[in-house]
């Protein structure tokens, strides 16, 4: 092999190494890639019926987040400000629960009341990251919304683990991480 060639080879060897060296990034991390929609459908008993929930994260402005819960009781669009302001939502881990009784203060007895809610863990701003946080997208059996964030929050002192559950109200510009804090100071 010629001299000049084999330089040439040694060469372009070299440079093949040290680019992709050069444009790594610092650290090799291996990313999931965010959920930007979803439709399941869930098999609940009647009276409730089969739950469709269909999501779509939107692009922020133009098309606003959207999450849709359907059933055989009802129909319910939860507003895009009660998505628009979650904290890291994780929209992949996010799960259905419903019940068919709820248990009622006034008679302090359980009634039959069906409820579905949807639960998607969050993980709060970028700066600092929550622990054990869901944010819940509660319609009862009449199409009612509301939304609740939850937290378990654990003393290692005593060995418990405390659930601390509060409505989050829509476009009142609350803090949450605030809101349980509060709850869990009573």
């Amino acid at each position: 092999m010629r001299t000049d060639v084999l330089i040439r080879t040694v060469l372009a060897c070299l440079t093949c190494l040290a680019v992709p060296v050069a444009a790594a990034d610092p650290v090799d991390v291996e990313s999931v890639g965010e959920l930007t929609s979803s439709e399941r459908v869930y098999a609940v008993p009647k009276p409730v019926g089969p739950v469709r929930v269909s999501f779509t994260a939107g692009d922020g402005k133009a098309a606003p987040p959207t999450l849709t819960i359907a059933c055989d009781l009802f129909r319910a669009a939860v507003p895009a400000a009660a998505l628009a302001d979650l904290p890291r939502p994780q929209w992949g881990e996010a799960r259905l629960v419903y019940s068919m009784t709820s248990y009622d203060p006034a008679t302090k007895a359980t009634v039959d009341r069906p409820y579905v809610y949807v639960a998607v863990p969050v993980h709060g701003p970028p700066d600092r990251r929550w622990q054990d946080t869901v944010v819940t997208f509660h319609v009862d059996d009449k199409g009612r919304f509301e939304r609740r964030i939850k937290r378990l929050l654990r003393d290692p002192r005593v060995n418990v683990i405390r659930l601390v559950w509060e409505p989050w109200p829509v476009g009142r510009d609350v803090d949450p991480d605030q809101l349980l804090n509060a709850a869990a100071g009573r």
